[in-house]
């Protein structure tokens, strides 16, 4: 069954994306929030490593699922309520030595998991979603994705109490009300 809250704002968004001249494609819309300028991404270096910590609206999740242009509303609205419910971070850890990653690769996949948090207000979340690929030989980098529950925070910060990384806290800052996800153009 769905929301009614939920149905109100994807109404608002189509609405919005067929009134709206300046939408994008769906290809562009997930090149936006790559983009590093329009603070969806931050990286904090350690001494050892480089982590980059992205956060993923529902809409890109939406977009990298049919990894199409021609998404229809239907297709779009399913896809964003399924992903809704959960707040999505991608995490890239990197260093200048691939072989300081690769050693971590069993805490990476059992973990890992545990050290990480969400604060929202006074609430502190644990991560409820978390899939760590395989390491990358090619690049050097460990891709994880996190996800905690959605409770509609403005300030959220994600924390890594992860020793291995460092010797205290990482810790994410997000303030969602400057975070500007554009109009998607619907087929």
């Amino acid at each position: 069954m769905i929301n009614p809250k939920q149905a109100l704002i994807s109404s608002f968004i189509i609405l919005f994306t067929v009134g709206c001249g300046s939408s994008l494609k769906p290809s562009e819309f997930k090149k936006y929030i790559e983009d590093e300028k329009n603070n969806f991404s931050q990286t904090i270096k350690t001494e050892t490593f480089s982590i980059k910590c992205m956060y993923t609206p529902a809409a890109y999740l939406s977009v990298l699922a049919y990894r199409k242009d021609d998404i229809t509303q239907a297709e779009f609205e399913k896809s964003e309520t399924d992903f809704g419910v959960f707040d999505m971070y991608k995490l890239e850890i990197s260093s200048p030595d691939a072989r300081d990653v690769s050693s971590l690769s069993e805490y990476f996949g059992f973990y890992m998991q545990e050290n990480i948090s969400k604060t929202c207000g006074q609430d502190t979340l644990p991560c409820i979603v978390y899939h760590a690929e395989p390491f990358n030989a090619i690049d050097g980098k460990q891709r994880i994705e996190i996800g905690f529950e959605r409770i509609g925070c403005a300030q959220e910060d994600v924390i890594l109490n992860a020793l291995p990384l460092a010797s205290s806290p990482i810790i994410f800052s997000f303030d969602k009300k400057t975070l500007t996800v554009p109009p998607i153009t619907l087929k």
